[in-house]
């Protein structure tokens, strides 16, 4: 067979030219369903694309979306908390508490012992120096000890010349180690220093004691009048001092009041018993108290209403009334 047949075949067989002409129809059709397929995939990926386009624009729009009730939250409760905050600090009833003849006390409770002086020389004795010359002792005497120190809050009530009368709790200055029950070691400490108290009149039952002490004039808080009842849920202030003097005021809501009891939800500090609970004027009405329970332990804490402090330690406590002078104290008790 010669090569022309070969090449181009004859009527019996294809020849070779027929070989590439499958190839390059092959690869045609390749190439078509290649581009076919990247076509229709192409168009599903639009598709796609289209669709998590829209889900992606609903989350945008939901992460706004919290975002702007999130901050409208916030400022709801800033608003909020603001409110309260200035409902706490509205109208508080002093600038300055110890201005108004809001006092510390303090009751030395059992035995007195006199402090070790560290030093074996004789207290009060003279020091000799190196050329014979003696000098006066200038150290302190040793403060006496006590098994306990109470301290709490007063408020000035009467005044007779260069004598104050002072009133706080029983439960702050009694003591069983004495024998008249009160303690003989009490101080009342003012922005003028602080000056020693002796207890005038006392009433254990309802927690009540009223102190004397010589510590110059301070002014006498002034009282709500008799004739202004208080209402269920009027806002109250316990207004008292730490030891040196730095003013507390919390404020709080009547729940129960009668002639011998104020409720309130003031919250339990040993340091303000004896402090004065007043109206949104400043005007007293009760004496805060951590012990007294006038209807059993099982009651709860109450407060002492001002009142009862006129049954038999003051006289004329119409005085006390606001817009008004002051009150006497009666007899020692």
């Amino acid at each position: 067979m010669s090569w022309w047949q070969r090449l181009f075949g004859d009527r019996d067989r294809l020849g070779w030219w027929t070989l590439p002409v499958f190839v390059v129809v092959a690869l045609t059709g390749a190439v078509l369903a290649g581009a076919l397929a990247t076509v229709w995939y192409g168009q599903q990926v639009d598709a796609l694309e289209d669709e998590t386009a829209a889900g992606r624009q609903e989350l945008r729009d939901a992460v706004e979306d919290v975002r702007a009730a999130g901050e409208e939250a916030l400022d709801a409760i800033a608003s909020e908390v603001d409110a309260v905050r200035q409902s706490l600090d509205r109208d508080l009833p002093f600038d300055d508490v110890v201005a108004h003849g809001i006092v510390s006390v303090q009751a030395g409770i059992g035995p007195q012992h006199p402090a070790p002086s560290g030093d074996d020389q004789p207290q009060g004795a003279a020091l000799q120096d190196e050329g014979g010359e003696t000098e006066p002792d200038d150290e302190q005497p040793p403060q006496p000890t006590y098994r306990e120190l109470r301290r709490g809050t007063g408020f000035a009530v009467a005044q007779e010349g260069e004598v104050m009368f002072v009133a706080t709790t029983f439960s702050l200055v009694a003591d069983p180690d004495t024998s008249s029950g009160v303690s003989e070691a009490v101080e009342v400490t003012t922005p003028d220093g602080t000056f020693p108290a002796a207890v005038h009149s006392w009433d254990e039952r309802r927690d009540l004691v009223l102190l004397r002490t010589e510590l110059g004039g301070i002014e006498i808080l002034e009282w709500r009048p008799a004739g202004e009842e208080l209402a269920i849920g009027a806002r109250l202030v316990v207004a008292g001092v730490t030891p040196n003097l730095q003013g507390i005021q919390i404020a709080g809501v009547l729940a129960f009041v009668d002639v011998d009891a104020m409720i309130t939800d003031l919250p339990r500090i040993e340091l303000l018993t004896g402090a004065p609970i007043v109206d949104d004027r400043g005007h007293v009405v009760a004496i805060y108290s951590t012990r007294y329970a006038p209807f059993g332990a099982g009651a709860g804490q109450a407060s002492v209403p001002a009142r009862l402090l006129c049954e038999r330690m003051l006289r004329n406590c119409e005085a006390l009334e606001a817009d008004t002078g002051g009150a006497s104290p009666t007899e020692d008790g």
